[in-house]
């Protein structure tokens, strides 16, 4: 990770439940007041699915995650038809 901050290149990292404590904090972090937000809902392959993402600028809210500046959260519901 040190070389893609040296290149000042833009990455994504995913935080699964196996990083606990990084994925507790995230978690944690106060999703409620997120003012980016987007729902789409998609019926397809014989399933509906809605999905919500919203993103939080994170520069200011004390993460212990060096270089971190957005924090983007994807929640999705599946349902058969």
């Amino acid at each position: 990770m040190r070389f893609l901050v040296e290149k000042k290149a833009h990455y994504l990292l995913v935080v699964k439940a196996n990083r606990p404590g990084l994925h507790r904090t995230l978690r944690s972090l106060p999703w409620k007041d997120a003012i980016a937000r987007r729902y789409d809902r998609e019926v397809s392959h014989g399933r509906k699915e809605t999905r919500v993402t919203r993103a939080l600028t994170v520069t200011d809210l004390g993460l212990d995650f060096p270089h971190a500046v957005q924090a983007v959260r994807i929640l999705r519901h599946r349902a058969d038809l």
